[in-house]
């Protein structure tokens, strides 16, 4: 450990260059040697406590640890096992309910990606997801989910004679696949759902490429809308939101869950659904608890709602009664606060 510590104070002091000085961070990964080792393990577990530091904020050491071993096991788990557990049925999707607030009416549902490994257990959609993302799987994981979702949309209207909007996130490295517009266009063909049924959703972080918004632009041609995910917690400007891109603007459940905790809090939501509002763009609340927080998204002027309050994620067979329970929740919160 002193030499690593001797290595980053030494780095840190500032270097003479010809425009001044110049200031330098690292991060160092180190692992101490078992005979059981070989250079190789050595090199992936000291690289495994490199990017834990990284993460950790630069320019620290970090020690590879039985912690670091199971993490990097896990992952490579995940890694690994994605492709199966598509095919074997550990990885399925929930649908949770999306509720327009004037009607108290559920107007469509999201998809909602869930794993059961046989190892690990459950393991959480934020974890998994970004990880086979960055592996390459992310456009396999999306195809899957849109026809899963769009086969639901059939069924449904098959059984209850009416199409349900369906929502699909994607992430921004898919937006990096060529194919993307195809496989959108050939799914919305097979299952002979209207297209305009189907929303897309994207995270701020998307917006921040050129190339994606134009792949964004021509994706909306086929028909489908498009919604910022999680808003609040990317980084967007302001520009990026006007002209006719964009049809929804779902605020993070970190804003809602703030609500009615200080003026300013309050404040920041209803700044969000003025700015979406002005773009013409409607706005709906993500992460919605408690009758409080839905009455007053009602009065600042939300469109849409979606949280446990409404409904928890549920399997297809769950969710005719995941309907009736919001239809009736709104309304009889709205009948109590007249009353």
């Amino acid at each position: 450990r002193a030499l690593g510590d001797a290595v980053l104070r030494a780095l840190d002091a500032p270097i003479q260059v010809n425009s001044g000085s110049l200031r330098l961070s690292i991060s160092v990964g180190a692992i101490r040697s078992r005979p059981d080792e070989t250079p190789e393990s050595l090199l992936r577990d000291a690289d495994v406590a490199l990017y834990r530091a990284k993460d950790l904020g630069r320019n620290r050491l970090v020690w590879f640890d039985a912690e670091l071993r199971e993490q990097a096991l896990r992952r490579l788990a995940i890694v690994n096992d994605h492709r199966a557990a598509l095919a074997n049925g550990e990885l399925t999707w929930l649908y949770q309910p999306e509720v327009d607030l004037a009607s108290g009416k559920t107007i469509g549902f999201e998809a909602l990606a869930r794993w059961h490994h046989p190892v690990w257990g459950d393991i959480p959609p934020s974890e998994f997801v970004p990880i086979i993302d960055s592996s390459g799987g992310g456009p396999t994981l999306f195809e899957t989910a849109l026809h899963a979702a769009l086969s639901l949309q059939a069924r449904w209207k098959r059984q209850y004679g009416e199409t349900i909007v369906v929502s699909v996130n994607l992430s921004p490295r898919i937006l990096d696949d060529q194919n993307l517009i195809d496989l959108v266009d050939q799914a919305l063909r097979r299952h002979g759902g209207p297209p305009a049924m189907l929303w897309l959703e994207v995270t701020e972080d998307a917006l921040a490429e050129p190339r994606h918004l134009q792949l964004l632009t021509e994706i909306r041609r086929l028909g489908v809308k498009l919604a910022i995910d999680d808003f609040g917690t990317g980084w967007a400007s302001i520009a990026r939101l006007t002209g006719s891109r964009w049809n929804l603007l779902k605020i993070d459940r970190s804003f809602i869950q703030a609500i009615g905790t200080t003026p300013e809090a309050d404040s920041v939501v209803q700044a969000m659904i003025g700015l979406a509002h002005t773009f013409d763009v409607r706005v709906a609340a993500e992460g919605v608890e408690t009758v409080e927080q839905l009455e007053w998204l009602a009065a600042a002027g939300c469109d849409l709602v979606q949280g446990y309050l409404l409904g928890a994620p549920g399997t297809p067979d769950a969710l005719p009664d995941l309907v009736g329970q919001s239809a009736l929740l709104i309304q009889g919160s709205r009948s109590e606060k007249a009353g």
